[in-house]
C-alpha cells in the first residue's frame, strides 16, 4: 500500500501566490519517481503538463479541483475559466469593490494576490486555527469534509460532504449542515479563540476591506472587540456590513458548564489542620459546543439566515449547541441562561 501513495510537491511560489499546498508542481510515487509535472501561467492556464500515466491529479491550479466535464476550476462559490482568466459569474462580494469588474481574478494581479471564494469563516490566530481543527475532529473524526487551511479559512470538500452527509449520525448531520451553510454565506465570520483569561481581554481582528489600485495591494484595517473574556459571543461589525466576529475563551467556556443534577464532594484544606468538605455540582461543558453555537446558532441562524428570532422556542435557538452536547454524550442546555 505504501507504493500506491502519491506525494504532492509545491512550486517555489508557495502560499504567497495563487498556489497552495495542493497546487502541485511535481507528483511522485512511493519510490520518488515522477508521475506528473505541472506548471501554470499566472492566471492558471496550463503551461507544462507532463505525465507518464493516465492518472490525473484532482487538485491543480490554486489547489482547486477541476470540473471533469467543463475543465473549469471550482472555487466553492463559483467557477473559474483559466483560459479566459475570468470568473464565470459575479463575485458575491462585488459591492465591496465597485471600481473593479466582478469577473476579475485576483484584481488582475495573480502573481501577488490570492482570490478566495468570497464566502468564508476565517480563524484569526494560530491558536484559533488549532482549536477549530480540534473541534472539527472531535465531532466529525479525522478525514472529515471540513478543515482549516493554511490561510486560516474553514473550508469543506464538496465530494466528501456529499458522500458522507447521509451516513453520519443525526446530531452530526445537524452540525455538518449548519457549518456547511455558514461557510457558504455571503457574509464573513472572523473567529478569535483564546486559551485562558490571563491574556489581553481585547479580541483583535484584521479585516481585508479594500484593494488599493495605486499600490496594487490588498489593504487591511485592524478591528478590536473590547470587553471581558467571554465563553462565547458573536457580534456584527457596525461599520462594515456583512462582517461578524466570534470571540471565545476556552477557559471561560469550560467554567460556564451546565449542571447535570449530580454532585461530587471534594476536600479543601483551609489551613494545615483545618480541612473541610464541600459539595460541588457536576458540570458538563465543551468549548467545541460553544463554537458551533456562536457560528451556527448565532452567526448563521440569528444574524444572516435569520431563521431564529426571539419569538421561537428557546431550545430552537440552541439547536447546534445542544446537538454538539448530545454528540459528545453530555447534558443539553435548557436555555434558561441564554
Amino acid at each position: 500500500m505504501e507504493m500506491l501513495s502519491y506525494f504532492y510537491l509545491t512550486d517555489h511560489l508557495g502560499s504567497s501566490s495563487a498556489s497552495t499546498e495542493l497546487s502541485n508542481h511535481w507528483i511522485t510515487d512511493g519510490s520518488g519517481n515522477a508521475i506528473q509535472h505541472l506548471h501554470y501561467l499566472p492566471f492558471g492556464e496550463d503551461w507544462v503538463d507532463q505525465r507518464n500515466s493516465s492518472w490525473n491529479a484532482p487538485y491543480t491550479f490554486s489547489g482547486k479541483e477541476k470540473d471533469a466535464e467543463t475543465g473549469y476550476g471550482y472555487f466553492g462559490a463559483r467557477y473559474y475559466d483559466s483560459g479566459l482568466s475570468i470568473w464565470l459569474s459575479v463575485d458575491p462580494m462585488s459591492d465591496k469593490y465597485p471600481s473593479m469588474s466582478p469577473y476579475n481574478y485576483c484584481a488582475n494581479n495573480p502573481v501577488i494576490l490570492v482570490d478566495p471564494d468570497g464566502r468564508r469563516i476565517f480563524c484569526e490566530t494560530a491558536y484559533s486555527r488549532k482549536a477549530v481543527t480540534q473541534y472539527l475532529n472531535e465531532h466529525f473524526g479525522k478525514g472529515n469534509p471540513f478543515k482549516v487551511d493554511r490561510n486560516g479559512n474553514v473550508v469543506f470538500n464538496q465530494r466528501k460532504y456529499d458522500r458522507n452527509i447521509s451516513k453520519c449520525l443525526p446530531d452530526q448531520r445537524i452540525l455538518a449542515t449548519g457549518l456547511y451553510a455558514a461557510i457558504r454565506r455571503d457574509e464573513i465570520c472572523y473567529v478569535n479563540i483564546k486559551e485562558n483569561c490571563s491574556e489581553d481581554p481585547t479580541y483583535y481582528f484584521t479585516i481585508n476591506h479594500h484593494f488599493n489600485e495605486n499600490t496594487q495591494e490588498e489593504e487591511s484595517t485592524p478591528r478590536h472587540v473590547h470587553g471581558a473574556h467571554t465563553d462565547g459571543k458573536c457580534v456584527p461589525d457596525e461599520s462594515n456590513p456583512g462582517v461578524y466576529y466570534v470571540c471565545m475563551t476556552e477557559e471561560m467556556a469550560k467554567k460556564m458548564g451546565v449542571t447535570t443534577g449530580n454532585y461530587e464532594t471534594k476536600t479543601r484544606a483551609l489551613g494545615k489542620d483545618d480541612p473541610i468538605q464541600e459539595t460541588f455540582p457536576i458540570l458538563t461543558a465543551s468549548p467545541s459546543a460553544n463554537f458551533f453555537h456562536e457560528v451556527c446558532d448565532e452567526f448563521l441562524n440569528f444574524y444572516t439566515a435569520r431563521v431564529v428570532t426571539a419569538a421561537i422556542p428557546i431550545l430552537d435557538q440552541l439547536l447546534h449547541q445542544n446537538a454538539a452536547f448530545r454528540n459528545l454524550g453530555l447534558l443539553e442546555r435548557d436555555g434558561s441562561d441564554h
